[in-house]
């Protein structure tokens, strides 16, 4: 197995804000290709290789990363969207707020929660993600 990484709240919280702050419609492609560039940022912080990939010019840009490029096969798959259903100035709207009992804001717990509460932290390896550990927290 890796090595155990502490769970930092406030990071993780950070973390989570850049793309619930962020207007990534479907129809936006903009915003759509910013949550894949995001998610590359952080997928290229832990070692993995990451591409933008083509979806066409109605989805805005995809994001494909892997722990061993050109490999034979793969041990885990996530498949998943990077847009929300919301508007526009939504973002705005419902931004990202935390309280003592709950955090808010469009699409908080949609994928980008998801996405961010699986990613280890940097210098993790992919070993320690099988099976998904108890995580010890601190802020």
């Amino acid at each position: 197995m890796g090595t155990t990484q502490m769970f930092c709240l406030n990071d993780y919280l950070r973390d989570l804000q850049e793309v619930v702050d962020l207007d990534c419609g479907s129809s936006n492609c903009t915003g759509v290709t910013r949550a894949a560039e995001i998610m590359k940022r952080r997928f290229n912080a832990i070692g993995f290789a990451a591409e933008l990939v083509d979806l066409g010019s109605q989805a805005g840009r995809g994001l494909f990363a892997v722990n061993q490029p050109n490999a034979d096969h793969y041990d885990v798959l996530f498949n998943a969207h990077l847009d929300t259903v919301y508007p526009d100035g939504t973002a705005a709207l419902r931004p990202f707020t935390v309280d003592k009992e709950r955090i808010s804001g469009a699409g908080c717990a949609d994928l980008p929660f998801f996405m961010r509460s699986k990613m280890p932290g940097p210098k993790t390896s992919i070993d320690s993600l099988l099976p998904w550990p108890t995580i010890p927290m601190r802020k």
